[in-house]
């Protein structure tokens, strides 16, 4: 997860204007733009990659508060949905610097816990 903040940053500080050009907002259609309609039948992936995000934050509110796991699926299902529809592509990038930051600090936190690197400080 970290790669990819960290991938997804450097593109927008090489490639923000570019972008910007396009007129595009999505990724979807930035891609669609370049490699043409066969491209969305990728996009359809993703789909395996938001189901495992969710099962997963239903397996964890379900241990953290306990429950049924696929009530809390739905929930956050919903609350996914409503943040991104309300909030648009902003809102999510906003939310992918928060977990980045909380990354940051985890890395660092177990850094100075562990003495650095394998306990080579």
């Amino acid at each position: 997860m970290l790669s990819g903040t960290a991938g997804l940053m450097a593109l927008s500080i090489l490639l923000a204007e570019m972008i910007r050009a396009t007129g595009y907002s999505t990724l979807p259609e930035i891609a669609v733009s370049f490699y043409g309609e066969g491209f969305r039948t990728v996009a359809v992936s993703w789909v395996g990659v938001i189901a495992v995000q969710i099962v997963a934050v239903g397996k964890i509110a379900g241990i953290i508060f306990g429950g049924s796991e696929a009530l809390f699926m739905v929930i956050f299902t919903a609350v996914f949905i409503l943040y991104t529809f309300i909030g648009d592509q902003v809102s999510v990038v906003r939310t992918d610097l928060i977990q980045f930051i909380i990354i940051l600090i985890g890395i660092a936190f177990h850094f100075i816990r562990t003495e650095g690197v394998m306990g080579l400080a």
